[in-house]
C-alpha cells in the first residue's frame, strides 16, 4: 500500500497537501470574472477547503470518496465552462453524492461539508445541503468555511433571517479568509433595497479588490440610490478608466451628472453612449432631458422623439417632448405630444394644464379655461391649475378675481416661486403696485435665477420707479430703478430709465454716465437715445441733443420723446419748429402733461422771440394768452407769460390788459409771501429776473437792483441777471449825469461795466471820465469802441482837438461826417472850419 505517514501526537492527520490541491480546484470564480451586478446575485467562489480533521486513514474509504467527488466536480466545472449544462448538472449531483459518502465515512471531515455547500450553491439546490451543513456546524461551530456556505445557501433558499447573521459572523471573524462575504452581504442588501446596509459591504469589498470593476459599478449604483452623487460619480469614473466604451458605465455617469446639475457634461457623456448604442432608451431620454435643462429645446426634441418611438407607452417621453415643443412655439406638435401623455396618465393634470397654457398664449382664452376646468375636475386643489384660472380671469379683465385665485394658489404652494410671480403680475395689472412688489420679492427670494421672474421683476421695479417719480419721490424712484438694474445689469432700457431719473433729480454727471452706457449697449434703443438726448440738454448742448432725439423719435414715437424734442428745438432757438412738432404730438397724446407743458413753453419762447424782434405783436399776445391757459403751468412760466402778455398789450396800446397782467403778477408775489418766498420757489431766480425787468421797464432801477441782489448767478458776466444789472446801473449813471453828479455817474457806470461790459457802457463811462478831466483813459476807451459805437468817433475827435492834434481831430470829424452817423452835421461844420483855418485836405481837391 506504500509508506504510511507517522501519526501526529494529537491523533489527527494535517493534510497540508490536500489543502493546496483543493485550493486550486475550489476557486471557481475570480473577481475579474464576476458578472455585472445590476440587481443580480453574484456566485461566490469557495475558499480553499479547511484542513481535513476527520479520523480516518489516508488511503481509507472516506479519503477515496472525497477525492473521487473532487474529480467529478472538476468534470462538472469543465462541462459548465463548455456550455454543457446537462452534463454539468449530472456531474455536480454525482459529486454531491460523493461528498455525502465521504462525510458518512468521516463525519469530522470539514472540507467535504464545505465542498458540498459549494456544489449545492452551484446547482441552486440549497435544500440539498442545509441539513448537512447544519450537522457540520454542530461539530465545528466556529468554522468560517461552513458558516459562509451555510449562510450562502440559506440566502438562496430565501431564509435570510438565518443566513445573514452567519455571513455577518464570517465578515467579523474571518474577513481575510473570506473577502467574498462582503460581496455576498452587499448583494443581499441591494436586492432588499437596503442601500444603507449595502454601502459599507460593497465599499469594503472594493477596498480589498480595487480592480473589481463590476462591484465598483454596483457600489456606484448604491451611492446613486442614496443620493450620494459625488461618491457615485467617483466610482463610475473609476470603472470608465478600465472600461471606457462600456455603455452602461457611460449611462450611469450621465445620470449622475444630471443629478449634480452638470447638464453640459451629461450631454457630452450621453452623446457618446448613444453613438455606441443608438437604441438605448435610458441614454436617449437622459440626453434629451439634459438638453431640456440647458434650455436647448431644439436639440432636445429629436432625442425625445427617438425615445418616444422606442417607448411609446412611456408618459415622461411624451410629456417632456410636449414641454420642449411648447417652449419652441410649435404649438400643434406640442399639443399632440401632451395629449398622448394625458391619454397614458389620465390622473396626471400637468399635460392638460400645459395645453391650457398653450391656448392662453395663443389668445384662445375660452379653450384655455376649458382645459383648466378639466384639470381641476381631476385635482381640484392643484395650485398650478388654479393659478392658470387666475391668468384666465386676468385676461378677461376680472382683476379682483384674478388676484384672489393667484393668492389661493400661493397659499396652497408657498414654496413655488412662479406662483408668486403670477400673483405679482395680476396685482400689477389690477393697479395694486405695492401688492405686486411684495409678491414678486417673495418669488425672487425663492428663486433669484428664474429668467421669467427676473424679467418680470426688472419691468415691475422700473414701473414702480416711474410711478414714484410721478409722485415726486425722487429718492424712492431711484432706489427702485437701482433694484431693476440689479436684476438685469446689462439691460440698456433699464439703465436708460435710471439715467432719466438721475437727470430729473439733478444728478447730471451720474445721469450722463448712465445714458452713455445705455447707448453704447443699445445704439438703436429708443429709451437709451432719449436718455442721451436729455443728458446733452442738461449739459446745455441743444444742437447735439437734436439729432439724438430725432433718432429716438424714429425708433419709436412716445410722449416723452416728443416733449424732449420740443425742448431741444426751443433751446436751439427754433421755437417755431418746436411748436409745430409739439402741436402735432398734442393731437396724438392730448392728455399728456409733459407735452402740454412743452407746448406752453414753446409758445412762450416764440412769444418772447417775436416780442424781441418787434414783429407779429398780435400773434405774440395770443401765444402768451394760450400759454397762460396751459394746465399745470409752473409759477416761473406763468410769470413769464403774464409779463409777456403785459408787454404785448402795451405794444398794442392796450393799457388795461397790461395793468391786469402786471397786477396778477404782483398779486401772485404777495400771495406767495413776498419776493423772498417767490425767489426760494423759483429755480435760479427766474421770477425775480422777470420782476427786475418789469421794474426796469417802469424805470424803477433801485427796485430792480434790489431784486437782482437775491438772484443766484445774477452777478455772473453774460448772464440775464448781469445784463439787467448793467441796464439798471447804466440808467442810474445817465440819471446822475443829467443832474450833474459826475461822481455818482462814474460809480454807477463803473458798476455797470463790471456787471456786463458792453461798448455802450464803456463809451458812456469814457464820457464821464472826460467830464472829470480824465482824458487819457477816456481816449483809450473811445478808441476801443469806435466801430461799435458811432458817437465814439465824434467824442474821440473832440479829445484829440483838446490835446492840440487838430489834424487828427479833422480826420475823425471828416470820417464821422462822411459815414452819416449821429451828429454828422456838426462834425461836417467843424471839419470844414478846420480845413479853412489849417488848410487840411487842400491837396486832395
Amino acid at each position: 500500500m506504500g509508506r504510511q505517514p507517522p501519526a501526529p501526537r494529537d491523533g489527527l492527520w494535517r493534510a497540508a497537501d490536500l489543502r493546496s490541491k483543493v485550493a486550486a480546484m475550489a476557486r471557481w470564480i475570480s473577481t475579474a470574472a464576476l458578472a455585472w451586478a445590476w440587481g443580480l446575485g453574484a456566485l461566490i467562489a469557495p475558499p480553499p477547503p479547511a484542513q481535513a480533521q476527520g479520523r480516518y486513514q489516508p488511503e481509507g474509504p472516506a479519503r477515496r470518496a472525497f477525492e473521487a467527488a473532487e474529480a467529478v466536480r472538476q468534470q462538472a466545472e469543465a462541462a459548465s465552462k463548455a456550455g454543457d449544462k446537462a452534463t454539468a448538472e449530472a456531474r455536480y449531483r454525482e459529486a454531491l453524492k460523493g461528498y455525502r459518502e465521504a462525510i458518512a465515512g468521516d463525519p469530522d471531515q470539514v472540507a467535504a461539508y464545505a465542498q458540498a455547500g459549494l456544489v449545492a450553491y452551484r446547482l441552486e439546490d440549497p435544500e440539498a445541503v442545509l441539513d448537512l451543513l447544519a450537522d457540520g456546524l454542530a461539530r465545528r461551530p466556529k468554522n468560517a468555511d461552513l458558516m459562509f456556505w451555510r449562510g450562502q445557501n440559506l440566502l438562496r433558499a430565501g431564509k435570510a433571517t438565518e443566513g445573514v447573521p452567519l455571513l455577518e459572523q464570517v465578515a467579523a471573524s474571518a474577513p481575510d479568509a473570506w473577502p467574498e462575504v462582503f460581496l455576498a452581504l452587499g448583494n443581499h442588501y441591494y436586492r432588499q433595497n437596503d442601500f444603507r446596509a449595502a454601502e459599507p459591504s460593497f465599499a469594503e469589498y472594493v477596498r480589498r479588490n480595487p480592480e473589481a470593476v463590476e462591484v465598483r459599478a454596483k457600489l456606484g449604483n448604491t451611492y446613486f440610490r442614496l443620493k450620494k452623487y459625488a461618491q457615485a460619480l467617483a466610482e463610475f469614473e473609476a470603472v470608465r478608466r478600465r472600461q471606457p466604451d462600456d455603455v452602461r458605465v457611460l449611462v450611469n455617469i450621465g445620470n449622475v451628472q444630471v443629478q449634480l446639475g452638470r447638464f453640459a457634461d451629461a450631454v457630452k457623456t450621453l452623446e457618446r453612449a448613444v453613438k455606441l448604442d443608438p437604441d438605448r432608451q435610458s441614454a436617449l431620454f437622459n440626453l434629451a432631458h439634459s438638453h431640456f435643462k440647458l434650455g436647448q429645446h431644439a436639440q432636445a426634441v429629436p432625442y425625445y422623439d427617438r425615445f418616444r418611438k422606442a417607448a411609446p407607452q412611456d408618459f415622461n417621453g411624451h410629456y417632456f417632448a410636449g414641454s420642449a415643443l411648447m417652449e419652441l412655439g410649435e404649438d400643434a406638435r406640442a399639443i399632440a405630444a401632451l395629449e398622448q401623455a394625458a391619454a397614458l396618465r389620465p390622473d396626471q393634470v400637468h399635460p392638460v394644464y400645459k395645453i391650457g397654457l398653450i391656448h392662453l398664449r395663443a389668445g384662445q382664452v375660452a379653450q384655455a379655461k376649458a382645459r383648466f376646468e378639466a384639470a381641476l375636475a381631476v385635482e381640484p386643489e392643484n395650485p398650478w391649475v388654479i393659478s392658470g384660472m387666475g391668468t384666465v380671469a386676468r385676461e378677461q379683465g376680472q382683476a379682483a378675481q384674478a388676484v384672489a385665485l393667484h393668492e389661493r394658489a400661493v397659499t396652497l404652494a408657498p414654496e413655488k416661486a412662479r406662483l408668486h410671480g403670477n400673483l405679482a403680475l395680476s396685482a400689477w395689472r389690477a393697479g395694486e403696485l405695492p401688492r405686486a412688489v411684495e409678491a414678486l420679492e417673495k418669488g425672487l427670494s425663492l428663486d433669484s435665477k428664474d429668467p421669467w421672474l427676473v424679467d418680470l421683476g426688472a419691468s415691475l421695479f422700473a414701473a414702480q420707479s416711474r410711478a414714484q417719480a410721478g409722485q415726486g419721490d425722487q429718492a424712492a424712484a431711484l432706489a427702485s430703478a437701482d433694484r431693476a438694474l440689479a436684476l438685469k445689469p446689462t439691460d440698456a432700457t433699464l439703465r436708460a430709465n435710471r439715467a432719466l431719473l438721475r437727470l430729473a433729480a439733478g444728478q447730471t454727471a451720474e445721469g450722463r454716465e448712465d445714458a452713455a452706457l445705455a447707448l453704447a449697449a443699445a445704439p438703436t434703443d429708443g429709451r437709451a437715445l432719449l436718455a442721451q438726448g436729455r443728458a446733452l440738454l442738461a449739459q446745455g448742448d441743444a444742437a447735439g441733443a437734436l439729432p439724438v432725439l430725432e433718432r429716438a423719435w424714429a425708433a419709436g414715437p412716445t410722449p416723452a420723446v416728443a416733449a424732449s424734442l420740443g425742448a431741444a428745438r426751443r433751446r436751439a432757438g427754433d421755437s417755431e419748429a418746436a411748436l409745430t412738432g409739439l402741436q402735432a404730438a398734442e393731437k396724438q397724446w392730448p392728455q399728456d402733461a409733459g407735452i402740454a407743458a412743452q407746448v406752453a413753453a414753446a409758445r412762450l419762447e416764440r412769444g418772447w422771440a417775436d416780442l424781441a424782434a418787434g414783429r407779429a405783436v398780435r400773434r405774440t399776445a395770443g401765444d402768451f394768452q394760450v400759454a397762460l391757459k396751459a394746465p399745470g403751468l409752473d409759477a416761473v412760466s406763468a410769470a413769464r407769460a403774464r409779463y409777456g402778455a403785459a408787454v404785448s398789450a402795451l405794444r398794442l396800446g392796450d393799457g388795461t390788459s397790461a395793468r391786469r397782467h402786471l397786477g396778477a403778477l404782483r398779486g401772485a408775489m404777495a400771495t406767495a409771501g413776498g419776493t423772498d418766498a417767490v425767489l426760494l420757489r423759483a429755480p435760479t431766480g427766474h421770477l425775480a429776473l422777470l420782476l427786475a425787468r418789469a421794474a426796469i421797464i417802469e424805470r424803477k432801477d433801485d427796485e430792480a437792483l434790489a431784486l437782482l441782489d437775491g438772484v443766484p448767478g445774477a452777478k455772473t458776466r453774460q448772464s440775464e441777471g448781469a445784463r439787467l444789472r448793467r441796464l439798471a446801473l447804466h440808467r442810474q449813471g445817465e440819471a446822475a449825469w443829467q443832474r450833474g453828479d459826475l461822481g455818482a455817474a462814474a460809480a454807477a457806470l463803473k458798476d455797470a461795466d463790471a456787471a456786463d461790459s458792453t461798448p455802450w457802457t464803456r463809451h458812456d463811462r469814457a464820457v464821464v471820465l472826460a467830464a472829470q478831466g480824465k482824458w487819457k483813459p477816456a481816449v483809450k476807451a473811445w478808441r476801443a469802441v469806435q466801430k461799435a459805437v458811432p458817437e465814439a468817433t465824434f467824442n474821440l475827435a473832440v479829445a484829440l482837438e483838446r490835446s492840440g492834434d487838430h489834424e487828427g481831430a479833422w480826420q475823425l470829424y471828416d470820417r464821422h461826417a462822411r459815414a452819416g452817423r449821429p451828429h454828422s452835421d456838426e462834425a461836417r461844420r467843424i471839419a470844414d472850419a478846420k480845413a479853412r483855418v489849417f488848410g487840411f485836405g487842400q491837396g486832395d481837391r
